[in-house]
């Protein structure tokens, strides 16, 4: 993926270790690995999540941007089926754009789904 204003975590990322290993930008205070790692670990437990959720065999790419968001344009980026590509976002005031699907701002976990997290982590 060669946006400068995104970064694509391909299926095959297991860890954050895996992203990690290939940065190649500015020398990093160890505090800012830290915390980049953790950010990593989100993103990735995230994307399993939804994985798990969907029943997908393969757990799908992922894209942070800088940008405004636009599903169809990161798609179009990524050489895939804009039918294909979709955003879950709390933030109704993109619900209108395509490929946006909007969902229920997470508050907290349910008790059940906070120990399963807890004991996972």
């Amino acid at each position: 993926h060669k946006q400068e204003d995104e970064i694509c975590f391909p299926s095959h990322v297991r860890t954050a270790h895996d992203i990690s290993r290939h940065y190649c930008g500015p020398t990093r205070l160890e505090e800012e690995e830290q915390d980049m790692d953790k950010a990593l670990e989100r993103i990735i437990a995230a994307r399993d999540a939804i994985t798990e959720e969907l029943g997908l065999q393969t757990p799908p790419q992922v894209v942070v941007t800088a940008l405004e968001k636009d599903v169809a344009r990161t798609a179009t980026c990524l050489g895939l089926p804009r039918r294909n590509a979709f955003l879950f976002d709390d933030n109704e005031g993109i619900q209108d754009r395509p490929g946006v699907i909007t969902v229920e701002p997470l508050m907290s976990l349910p008790a059940a789904k906070r120990d399963a997290l807890l004991s996972f982590m």
